[in-house]
C-alpha cells in the first residue's frame, strides 16, 4: 500500500478511502513560453513587443510578477526589461500572455528563448513555428535529442522543443534546438 501511495502525482485528490486521479498530463496547462527583451510597449493597448519588435504580446489578461513590486501593473514594465511570457498565439500570431515574470536572465549569446510545440514545419525551407512565430532553422547543424543529434529534415509538427534564437535580417533565427523529454515518442 505504501509503495502505491508514493506513486500518486500532484494531480491526484485523496478523499477518504477513495482515490480520484485527474486524467491530464502535468504539463498540459502550459501552452508555451518565450523569454526576451522588451523593445517597445503600448500602454493604451497593453501590448509589448520583444526581440526588435518581431514578437507581439497582448498583456491585457496576464498575471504579472515583478520582483520587488507589490500588486504589479502593466505600467511597471519598461523597455529593456527581460521578461518571461507564458501563453499561446492567436490566429494573427500575437501571443496572448497568461503570465509575465520580470526580471529573467537570458544567455547573452541569444536574443530570445522559446519553448512549446512545433507547428507548420517546412523541412525544405527549414522553417517552423513556435507560439505563432516563424523561426528560420537554416543555420542549425542538428537538433539535440538526449544524447543524439538528428537532422532538421526529420522534424515534424507537434514536437515539444526548446529553441534559442537570435534576430538576423529582421527574422528569428534558431541557434540551438533541443527536443523536450515530453516528446520522447518522437524517436519511436
Amino acid at each position: 500500500m505504501l509503495n502505491h501511495l508514493k506513486r500518486i502525482s500532484r494531480n491526484t485528490i485523496i478523499t477518504g478511502a477513495c482515490i480520484v486521479a485527474a486524467a491530464f498530463p502535468l504539463y498540459a496547462a502550459d501552452k508555451g513560453t518565450v523569454v526576451g527583451k522588451i523593445s517597445s510597449l503600448d500602454e493604451t493597448t497593453e501590448t509589448i513587443m520583444l526581440m526588435d519588435d518581431l514578437v507581439e504580446v497582448n498583456c491585457t489578461d496576464a498575471k504579472l510578477r515583478i520582483k520587488g513590486v507589490d500588486d504589479p501593473a502593466f505600467t511597471d514594465l519598461e523597455v529593456g526589461d527581460t521578461v518571461k511570457i507564458k501563453g499561446d498565439a492567436d490566429s494573427s500570431s500575437v501571443i496572448d500572455a497568461t503570465k509575465i515574470k520580470e526580471p529573467v536572465k537570458l544567455n547573452k549569446k541569444y536574443d530570445g528563448r522559446f519553448s512549446g510545440e512545433t507547428k507548420k514545419v517546412n523541412t525544405s525551407k527549414k522553417t517552423f513555428e513556435l507560439l505563432g512565430q516563424e523561426i528560420d532553422a537554416g543555420s542549425l547543424s542538428g537538433i539535440s535529442m538526449g544524447s543524439r543529434t538528428i537532422p532538421f529534415d526529420k522534424m515534424v509538427a507537434g514536437v515539444e522543443v526548446y529553441v534559442n534564437v537570435s534576430v538576423k535580417n529582421e527574422k528569428l533565427v534558431a541557434k540551438t534546438m533541443e527536443i523536450s523529454s515530453k516528446s520522447c515518442n518522437f524517436c519511436h
